[in-house]
């Protein structure tokens, strides 16, 4: 009988997935605390000094966040909740979790969906007895707590006694209008700051998945809730795609007057930066320190790098998807030649399942653009418009393209970065990849090896020794690999070491 284990991490020393893609939460039982992970963001950063002087300023804000999909603009944005309401002097009250926007919201909708996030963390941060003392509170509370079961019952919940009405009962689900919300709001709000906070810092997101619906809709959103926007002492931060701002809030100009002048743009991290973070996530998520096995190398990670231009969302993400391909249950570090033929093998099979040999053709084509238009397609391959959407609408649904907008609103794609690799049909680009210089790395003792340790090892056995110093300049890598390496061969018994200076010898001492 196979032998299952739900968490593979155990066997690469963590505890848990160093590539987990959900973005870093405020929430502190998190097994990566947002104030140890954070990398790039903290306060000597442009946009987080940008972001902290207007919060700075009291009576509130609406600001715009936008950036390229998986750059970590959430994470951004939660760490600095975080700061708001752990660390600042002047604390800001916020949900337990960032607000996802949904593209059919009325007014009416915006603000309940505000109030029930508030009364939530009110309740989890205060408990009972301070809604318990409070009218107002309460009716807030009851109002968010109305459900409907399979039986069309309705019951109102409040602190563990309801009131159950049946389907033969003549009810309605309660209806409050617009005027009485902000009432609602702006009470809550005043009892939040006599809980000795200075304002509130709303967090809403995934602002890019209204600009899958309806522009005009989502424009008419942002006129409705326009002056829900200016309750005093809320800080509402927005966070979209690029261009949003320049789409949807310039071209309104009551909207536009009441935002921050500009978009707070945050752009991908540095290859170092990333390479850095994945580091942090190592050692946090360690279960002895120091003790580890690397489950990719640093210089594929820095491939991925290049090849998703910084994305580190989908960095991770490929990275969590080979692991859970290649593992057999024995961990060892996945070499960048033998990571790259892997991804690439994925990619193209996925895509030859999932399209026709036309669309593969475009999606090659599309790999070679980079960003394209339906009438780059056309043009190209000599096609009909209607035939061309056909095609770019399977590949969308396929999700081997996305939809973008560019700086006037007009339609653009590009591709899945999952399939970007299919560009580099070949062995990889190793001029996207260079030396890293890495910390000495202690890890589980293994008789398997990486791609790079197996050619050096045989070229170790033809030449019987090495020092460490050539070993860097023929693996191409640091001189801390290259002892790291030689330290791994030495432990297992594949090289005896001659001697404590920096030319020592390593012999090959299996026969």
């Amino acid at each position: 009988m196979t032998f299952l284990q739900q968490n593979i991490w155990l066997e690469y020393g963590f505890k848990a997935n160093p590539f987990d893609t959900n973005a870093l939460t405020t929430q502190v039982d998190s097994f990566l605390p947002i104030s140890e992970a954070i990398v790039g963001r903290n306060m000597g950063n442009e946009e987080s000094r940008v972001l902290t002087n207007i919060l700075r300023a009291s009576g509130g804000a609406r600001i715009m966040c936008e950036g390229a999909i998986g750059v970590g603009k959430t994470t951004f944005a939660n760490y600095h909740r975080y700061l708001w309401e752990n660390e600042a002097k002047d604390k800001l009250f916020t949900p337990m979790n960032e607000i996802p926007v949904q593209h059919h919201w009325t007014t009416r909708e915006f603000l309940l969906t505000i109030l029930s996030n508030l009364i939530n963390k009110i309740l989890i941060s205060h408990g009972e007895k301070v809604i318990s003392k409070d009218r107002l509170l309460k009716e807030i509370l009851l109002l968010t707590r109305v459900f409907f079961n399979s039986d069309y019952q309705v019951e109102l919940q409040l602190f563990g006694h309801g009131a159950g009405v049946s389907k033969s009962s003549q009810t309605n689900t309660p209806f409050v209008p617009e005027t009485q919300l902000l009432f609602y709001m702006r009470e809550c709000i005043k009892k939040i700051i006599n809980l000795g906070y200075a304002g509130v810092f709303l967090h809403f997101d995934n602002l890019e998945l209204l600009n899958k619906g309806d522009v005009k809709k989502t424009k008419l959103l942002f006129e409705d809730i326009r002056d829900s926007l200016q309750i005093p002492n809320v800080y509402y931060l927005f966070v979209a795609q690029r261009g949003f701002f320049s789409e949807i809030i310039s071209p309104l100009e009551r909207v536009r007057s009441i935002f921050y002048g500009m978009p707070i743009y945050i752009a991908p991290l540095t290859r170092e930066e990333t390479l850095q973070a994945i580091e942090k996530r190592y050692q946090l998520l360690a279960i002895h320190p120091k003790r580890y096995i690397k489950p990719v190398e640093d210089e594929f990670i820095a491939y991925l790098y290049e090849l998703y231009a910084g994305k580190i969302r989908f960095i991770m993400d490929a990275l969590s998807h080979l692991v859970c391909y290649y593992h057999t249950g024995i961990a060892q570090t996945l070499g960048q030649k033998h990571a790259h033929n892997l991804l690439y093998k994925l990619a193209k099979q996925r895509a030859e399942y999932l399209l026709s040999k036309k669309e593969l053709e475009i999606l090659e084509y599309a790999n070679e653009r980079g960003e394209f238009s339906q009438k780059m397609i056309a043009e190209h391959f000599c096609m009909k418009r209607p035939n061309v959407v056909s095609y770019l609408n399977h590949l969308v649904e396929s999700n081997c393209i996305y939809r973008i907008h560019d700086s006037e609103g007009n339609i653009l794609y590009s591709v899945n970065e999952f399939f970007k690799i299919l560009k580099n049909a070949g062995d990889i680009n190793l001029s996207l990849t260079k030396p890293i210089n890495r910390k000495k790395e202690t890890q589980f003792k293994r008789s398997s090896y990486n791609a790079r340790q197996e050619k050096m090892l045989e070229f170790i056995e033809k030449e019987m020794s090495i020092t460490s110093k050539n070993y860097a300049r023929i693996a191409q890598v640091s001189q801390n690999t290259a002892r790291s390496d030689l330290k791994l061969f030495q432990t297992e018994g594949v090289v005896k070491k001659l001697g404590s200076t920096r030319n020592t010898e390593y012999h090959y001492a299996r026969k």
